[in-house]
This record gives structure tokens, C-alpha cells and sequence, in this order.
């Protein structure tokens, strides 16, 4: 079955550059990639962008996936059936969270035979996830602060971003304070940049299926 590959995270984690790289690098290896976008808005910027991979590119735009869950396995439906995907990526709207309930449980529950859905995976920003770690809103309101915490929780695993911008040391430390703290998740470092560590996760989520039963306790 075509793979599917749910990448969440919060605003600026750097979601559509992953996408694009990952694109790209798996067109490299011969897959039929699709992408499908998201965002509240209309005619998305992003859509555009991932347009120059060579990827056939799909949107749910005007809500999210969870508001429009019909709207989102109609795009995954077309990326397979009409686009003849091999592995299809898509990007919810940064706000997004608890998506396992919203989306991955009536996805497996409701289409069991369309995909084969690979871990969540949520990407963080290295800035972003130490104030987290270390009990910091780091500038969000504190009602943001809490959506991002819960979407760490709910990873399967997290990928902490931009490691290019970070000396070996702190991505060492970086890597070990967020396994301490979701110790569930599995944890590991990317550069879109230089794609450095974007194969091996990528080929991890080409191989893993997902399998859990998380629940994430939601005010």
C-alpha cells in the first residue's frame, strides 16, 4: 500500500522546507511522491513552493484536517488512486494538535485498506523545544504554549529541526532533555539544509507502520 507520512509541529518548525527536501530525496530513490498541504486560508503559498519538487502537490485549504477529515482522505484518495503515489506527505496547519485522535484513529478505523500509515512524526524547532523543555513559553501565549507541549505528546517521533544552526554538543544535550521528557517518542535530528539525518528518517518511516494506541489528555 502507499505509505503515509503525517508530519506535524508549530509555526516556523520548518514543515514545508522538510517536505520539500524529503520530496525530492525520495524522488531520488525512484518513489512517486504526493504532498498535501493545509491551512485555514485559500490558494496556499506553500502549495506553490512544494510545486517545484516535481511532486504532485494536493491542499486542504479553508480548514484544517480535522475540521475537514472528508476533504483530507479525498486528497489521500486522489494522490493514490489518480497520482499513483508511492509515498504520500502531508502537512497539517501548525496550530494543529492531538492529532491521533482527529485524525490518525478514524483514518485506520474508517479506510484500513487505503494506506499504510507511518508513525507521527511532530518537528520541533531547537529554540522553540528548549524553552519548552526548560518550563518557558519562549514569547507564546500561554494557551499557544500548551497546543505545542501537546503535540510533542503526542508524537510518535520528534524531530528536532535546523540542526545545521547547532554545535554537536547542544544537539547531543537537546536530544537527551526531550527523550527524558517524552521518552515514548522516538527522538532524533534533521537538517533540511543539508539533509543531514533526513534519509534515515525517512527510510524509519518507510519501514515502521503505526501501531499505537496513545491517548493525550486534552484541557
Amino acid at each position: 500500500m502507499t505509505k503515509l507520512i503525517i508530519v506535524g509541529g508549530f509555526l516556523g518548525a520548518g514543515k514545508t522546507t522538510l517536505l520539500m527536501e524529503s520530496a525530492k530525496l525520495l524522488a531520488e530513490k525512484g518513489y512517486e511522491v504526493g504532498l498535501i498541504t493545509n491551512d485555514q486560508a485559500e490558494g496556499l503559498v506553500d502549495s506553490v513552493y512544494l510545486s517545484q519538487s516535481g511532486s504532485r502537490v494536493l491542499e486542504v485549504s479553508g480548514s484544517c484536517f480535522c475540521c475537514n477529515f472528508d476533504g483530507f482522505v479525498g486528497a489521500v484518495e486522489q494522490a493514490v488512486f489518480d497520482g499513483g503515489c508511492d509515498v504520500i506527505i502531508a502537512e497539517p496547519v501548525g496550530s494543529c494538535t492531538d492529532l491521533t485522535a482527529t485524525i490518525i484513529r478514524p483514518l485506520l478505523a474508517n479506510h484500513p485498506n487505503l494506506i499504510d500509515l507511518a508513525p507521527l512524526t511532530v518537528l520541533a524547532d531547537p529554540v522553540r523545544l528548549f524553552d519548552s523543555l526548560e518550563g518557558r513559553t519562549g514569547g507564546l501565549h500561554e494557551s499557544a504554549a500548551y497546543i505545542y507541549g501537546k503535540q510533542l505528546e503526542d508524537a510518535g517521533t520528534i524531530l528536532v529541526g535546523k540542526s545545521d544552526l547547532l554545535y554537536e554538543e547542544a544537539i547531543g544535550t537537546l536530544l537527551e532533555k526531550t527523550n527524558s521528557a517524552y521518552p515514548e517518542a522516538v527522538v532524533k535530528a534533521v537538517s533540511s539544509k543539508n539533509r543531514k539525518g533526513l534519509d534515515e528518517w525517512l527510510m524509519d518511516m518507510m519501514q515502521a507502520s503505526y501501531l499505537g494506541s496513545k491517548t493525550v489528555e486534552m484541557d
